[in-house]
């Protein structure tokens, strides 16, 4: 399965979860309210999988310098109060009466998924690379294995 399915299938996923959970949170005010509630829900979750993730992608790089702990919870803190800050907003916007209640499964979850994801995320990410003077970089390493296992006729001169 691709990544792009798997996301997709995620998005889905969370977004009925979350919906029902909204629904369920707030059918006391109406059903026209719940399900109000359960489609801004849903569409947050399903947006948050794709949009968090390429957050968190796009903060990792820039956030090279320093140990690891730190650049771990600098992306995690961004990623999170952003996750945070558009679901807040788009439940006020929508008139949602219990916005702690409706967003609070979805808040924990993806509070969750965007440490887990980062650690992951600042664990593949080794920053610049650091050698000695004289000595050959990782690339030029790769270029001279890829020329070694490449085919004759395959090369270009």
């Amino acid at each position: 399965m691709s990544a792009a399915r798997r996301s997709l299938l995620a998005s889905l996923a969370a977004m009925c979860v979350q919906g029902a959970w909204a629904a369920y949170a707030n059918h006391t005010a109406g059903p026209w309210i719940a399900g109000r509630s359960a489609v801004v829900q849903g569409l947050c979750s399903f947006g948050m999988t794709y949009c968090v993730t390429r957050l968190i992608e796009w903060l990792v790089p820039r956030f090279r310098s320093g140990p690891p702990v730190s650049r771990i919870a600098r992306t995690a803190l961004l990623a999170i109060g952003w996750m945070l800050g558009v679901q807040v907003l788009a439940h006020w916007l929508a008139g949602t009466p219990h916005i702690a209640a409706t967003i609070a499964p979805a808040a924990s979850l993806g509070t969750v998924y965007c440490i887990v994801y980062t650690i992951g995320r600042v664990k593949l990410d080794r920053g610049p690379i650091r050698q000695h003077p004289g000595s050959p970089t990782t690339d030029d390493a790769a270029l001279r294995n890829a020329a070694a296992v490449t085919p004759l006729s395959d090369r270009k001169v």
